[in-house]
């Protein structure tokens, strides 16, 4: 099921359209050069991703990785420097740093897609995992997890990692002109979907949702964590509405069952004055 599968099966309520960790060890650099080749091809990636750095360690942030480019992962824009790497899968995948691992300096790492080597023993993944870990001047140490994704041609040049700067208001997404709805409301939203059989539980869109909750709560703007968790806005929007529906729904529903229990309650429990009186013909 694809994000547009969930706005095309939404039903229709009230004219509203809703939906119902390591050892730290020395780990040497590998550079392999390789004869450059000419390509036709303009496509051209956008510039850097952002993530902060607490979402980055919350979430798996994908990294994309094209044939003849260089793919950088940038703590720059954090007070970490980078103290240890470690690549699950190296067969087809190479990396440097922009400096001696260890050292106070080095704070990006630069990734490259290589034809598949065979090393005896090892395995491989299609899609593989990167772990660093950093660590900040007081001794602080984090580790965050990427997948690394190997691509025709990749969207972004990299990826930076920024410091977390949470806002003191969340953002509020608008659904319509007179209706906004918080990150809250996605959530509950998503669970709905699922409950209701919008959508599976495997669905990449699900895991795709919750990322973007993820990156939304820890610094991103809403349009950033969407970009960045490749979600739809369209989708976003889809699930708000479904919550603020619901709720809705759930306001209406007292009111329509006390007209109900009026309606059935037995004459004698009307009140007396409703009473119905009873004429004698002598």
């Amino acid at each position: 099921m694809n994000q547009n599968t969930i706005i095309s099966t939404i039903p229709t309520l009230l004219g509203v359209a809703f939906l119902g960790t390591g050892i730290l060890v020395a780990s040497p650099q590998v550079i392999i050069a390789g004869p450059a080749s000419a390509s036709t091809n303009s496509f051209q990636p956008a510039a850097y991703r952002t993530v902060s750095d607490r979402a980055a360690r919350q979430t798996l942030s994908t990294v994309e990785i094209a044939p003849g480019r260089t793919t950088a992962i940038d703590f720059s824009r954090t007070n970490q420097t980078i103290a240890y790497v470690l690549l699950g899968d190296s067969s087809r995948i190479v990396y440097t740093a922009n400096a001696q691992l260890g050292s106070a300096q080095v704070k990006i790492l630069f990734l490259r897609q290589i034809k598949q080597l065979q090393f005896p023993g090892a395995t491989t993944a299609p899609i593989t995992t990167l772990s660093v870990q950093t660590i900040d001047p007081t001794g602080q140490q984090y580790l965050y997890t990427f997948n690394l994704v190997l691509t025709a041609r990749s969207q972004y040049v990299g990826l930076m990692v920024v410091a977390d700067t949470p806002t003191n208001r969340p953002e509020r997404l608008v659904v319509s002109r007179d209706r906004t709805a918080t990150l809250t409301d996605i959530e509950s939203g998503l669970t709905i979907a699922i409950r209701k059989g919008y959508t599976s539980r495997q669905d990449p869109v699900v895991n795709s949702v919750r990322q973007f909750l993820a990156l939304a709560r820890n610094g991103s703007t809403i349009k950033e964590a969407a970009n960045q968790a490749n979600v739809s806005l369209s989708v976003v929007t889809a699930l708000a509405e479904i919550a603020l529906d619901e709720r809705l729904v759930r306001s209406l529903r007292p009111v329509a069952n006390a007209t109900h229990s009026e309606m059935a309650k037995p004459k004698e429990a009307l009140a007396p004055d409703l009473q119905p009186t009873t004429q004698v013909v002598k």
